[in-house]
């Protein structure tokens, strides 16, 4: 997870939502445009919050902060468009969807069609429109061993820049390969693959899908992994992240459920619900299922709540084998859906699921009973607090981040004088031991 691009987006945005709050351009918006500025705003304050204090977040928001005060998110997916991105049709009977920015130009690529080989899309267009070009066979010296069909994931394994690949064949059941990428990170090449390598036992599964993320936030890269049975095995990584050690295999760990006999299992792991941990998406060979898994843990200690099967209006776009991919195609900060199929002796489709999340509303999370008035006001503010326990913090930010004016108040209902504040838009943090609240305030 990239923090620091991400932290550069949250500054920019909160900037230019200040900008258009001083100016009445805001005021001014319709309905819809506000709610997409406030949706990314909050999406983005979501995901810095595990790695910034709430207080540094804050005051790179100024008067925006008013728009972080809980909105809440519903997400579903849009009906699946076949072969999407001008994508051309495939002539392999497996259709086994991996995005990746392979050459790490910032948009996303796709590999597919691991049958017999591999096809490359390259995306020609941009992070916020995906254009695929026609498909290059077995691109950067990839191939399956023996021409069998084979299941991957992209990650820099051996902490050198670029991206490695795990995989397996369907027909070699137990093998893992391992494909490092001895070219670069804008132009791989991939060397011929090393069998079962870094200690990893697979003797237990009988093909093997994975998913490789950072699953205990140790700095080094875990592998979750779908097979022929239908359950997820996990092996951590007890090496470093520029030297991966594996061993043996925990079968559905972290209250994984829903799985067990299941048959060939898909997963994938991302933070979809922007928590700042990874929650699981799974596919499968029942009817083309795709079950969700929440973590409800951390992302240091995950715990994976109840399986749904086809949640957020998905539904089952294969007959049989799903396997998926999820990445954001579109840059609007969410996560979208791919579905590949199994052709049975035909060319199989490519299913795109676009994420249309959207604001619910915003609510005040405040655990204060706070009310005040008037607003906008000339002179003077009433704050009624409602309940204390001691000393009320009051604060005024303006729209670039500077605290204005900063109060201490011992009692219930309290006035606050701003008749020397410069017209314009304020946001009042008021703190005690009981809780807080976050007030916008518009001065006359």
């Amino acid at each position: 997870m990239n923090y620091n691009r991400k932290r550069r987006q949250f500054k920019h945005l909160s900037k230019t939502i200040n900008r258009m709050m001083q100016t009445q351009k805001w005021e001014s918006m319709d309905d819809g445009s506000k709610s997409k500025l406030t949706l990314r705003l909050n999406k983005l304050y979501r995901t810095l919050r595990f790695s910034n204090s709430e207080k540094s977040l804050r005051k790179v928001l100024a008067s925006a902060a008013i728009l972080i005060a809980g909105s809440s998110i519903a997400q579903t997916f849009a009906p699946g468009v076949t072969l999407p991105f001008g994508m051309a049709s495939d002539t392999n009977e497996y259709m086994i969807p991996r995005t990746v920015d392979i050459d790490d130009d910032g948009d996303i690529d796709l590999f597919g069609s691991f049958a017999y080989g591999t096809n490359f899309f390259q995306n020609t267009g941009t992070a916020n429109s995906a254009a695929f070009a026609a498909p290059a066979f077995n691109a950067f010296n990839l191939q399956a061993p023996g021409s069998q069909i084979m299941f991957c994931d992209f990650a820099d394994l051996d902490g050198d820049g670029d991206l490695d690949i795990y995989g397996s064949s369907y027909y070699s059941y137990t093998a893992v390969n391992f494909y490092e990428n001895t070219g670069s990170n804008t132009l791989p090449n991939f060397s011929i693959p090393t069998t079962n390598p870094h200690g990893i036992d697979t003797d237990s599964l009988q093909f093997f899908s994975p998913t490789i993320e950072d699953m205990d936030n140790d700095g080094d890269l875990d592998i979750m992994a779908g097979s022929y049975y239908g359950d997820i095995t996990y092996f951590e990584n007890t090496g470093t992240p520029t030297s991966p050690a594996f061993g043996t295999g925990t079968t559905n760990p972290f209250g994984i459920n829903g799985v067990s006999g299941v048959a060939f299992t898909s997963p994938d792991l991302v933070d979809f619900d922007n928590d700042g941990d990874l929650d699981l998406f799974v596919g499968t060979y029942s009817s083309g299922n795709i079950l969700y898994m929440e973590n409800t843990g951390t992302a240091s200690a995950p715990a994976f709540g109840t399986a749904q099967t086809n949640p957020f209006g998905l539904a089952a776009a294969v007959s049989g084998y799903a396997f998926l991919s999820l990445d954001d195609m579109d840059g609007d900060g969410d996560i979208d859906l791919f579905v590949g199929e199994y052709g049975a002796g035909t060319s199989p489709n490519l299913y795109y699921y676009e994420n249309l999340e959207t604001s619910v509303g915003v609510e005040n999370p405040s655990a204060l009973d706070v009310s005040v008035f008037p607003n906008p006001a000339n002179d003077q503010l009433n704050i009624n607090i409602g309940s204390t326990n001691g000393t009320t913090n009051i604060q005024l930010v303006d729209a670039v981040g500077k605290t204005i004016l900063s109060s201490r108040f011992n009692e219930t209902n309290n006035v606050l004088n701003i008749s020397d504040l410069p017209t314009g838009i304020y946001i009042m943090t008021i703190e005690n031991d009981l809780g807080s609240a976050v007030e916008k305030i518009i001065k006359k």
